[in-house]
């Protein structure tokens, strides 16, 4: 999963393991229109099966996850002086990035496929209270894609 994000300290790139969790890789990269961005990257087994001792939760607002009908089990990383969410169950992943900016608006547009099949979503979060707006992106395997790749495991 790549997202672009908006950071308050220059970004050079690299990558790291995220705390008791050293098979969960985050990356930063800038691209060559000197973009940020923040790669997420994690085994297909952790994705398939989700990640144990986690607690589940919904958006940092105390919303629910766009596109997901339930909280998922969540981590957050600091980078940067920002709190980086990631969500992670058996099947779907996805990632909230704060922003500096208000976006003022919660608009999530549908991941599809070729057979348009929604696979998951990506947008914006609008500030709420005293909780930062910021992006969103979320992604969910299809279940015969799941099926497919845990026999191959």
């Amino acid at each position: 999963m790549k997202i672009p994000i908006d950071f308050d300290t220059p970004l050079i790139g690299g990558s790291f393991a995220l705390p008791n969790h050293p098979e969960i890789v985050i990356e930063m990269v800038v691209d060559a229109n000197n973009s940020p961005h923040l790669q997420f990257r994690l085994p297909l087994n952790k994705l398939l099966h989700g990640i144990d001792g986690l607690t589940e939760m919904g958006l940092p607002n105390g919303d629910s996850l766009p596109t997901t009908p339930r909280t998922l089990p969540h981590i957050t990383a600091q980078i940067g002086g920002t709190s980086i969410h990631f969500y992670i169950g058996a099947g779907q992943v996805a990632v909230f990035v704060p922003t500096k900016f208000n976006p003022f608006i919660t608009l999530i547009f549908p991941i599809r496929n070729k057979s348009q099949q929604i696979l998951g979503g990506f947008g914006t979060i609008a500030k709420k209270g005293d909780h930062r707006g910021g992006f969103y992106a979320s992604v969910e395997l299809p279940e015969e894609f799941v099926k497919l790749i845990d026999s191959a495991l």
